[in-house]
């Protein structure tokens, strides 16, 4: 079973650990990594927020220290191309994992570059790059702002 607990209250517990530097997340943080009252404290918090059959996973998991806690990275691109040069997919735009649509957008992105590129020789290739760049521009960012804020909806002040 797996399962997924979207807080956006212990910001400051990854940037204390390491998982986040500045505005970077470097890696997720296992449960040997939480001291025991963090860990007790996701507990209780799971048996008072989480209806069964999820608390009872939760709870297992944590019971086990079989879980880990993962920082959302989001990027909201101000470009997709500089000059010959284009990113597509998650490296153009991050949304967090919250929208269900990040693989979707990138397979958009594919779609859209491959139109745009196609039969273009080298010397139109620019100019097709800035075409993708204002096709798939506004979705991209259109999709981590729409997560953002449906993340923040939801979230309770720490």
């Amino acid at each position: 079973v797996g399962w997924a607990w979207y807080d956006g209250t212990r910001n400051a517990l990854f940037r204390r650990l390491g998982a986040v530097r500045g505005n970077v997340a470097h890696h997720s943080l296992r449960a040997a990594d939480l001291d025991m009252s963090v860990r007790d404290g996701l507990a209780r918090e799971a048996s008072r927020r989480w209806p069964r059959p999820w608390r009872d996973a939760i709870l297992d998991s944590m019971h086990r220290s079989d879980f880990v806690g993962t920082p959302i990275a989001e990027y909201v691109p101000d470009r997709l191309t500089n000059g010959r040069i284009v990113v597509v997919g998650d490296a153009a735009h991050v949304p967090t994992p919250m929208t269900g649509r990040g693989f979707a957008t990138s397979l958009d992105d594919a779609a859209s570059l491959a139109r745009h590129l196609h039969g273009v020789d080298q010397g139109g290739a620019p100019a097709a790059l800035s075409a993708y760049d204002a096709d798939r521009l506004g979705p991209g960012r259109s999709l981590v702002l729409s997560g953002q804020g449906f993340s923040r909806s939801f979230a309770r002040s720490a």
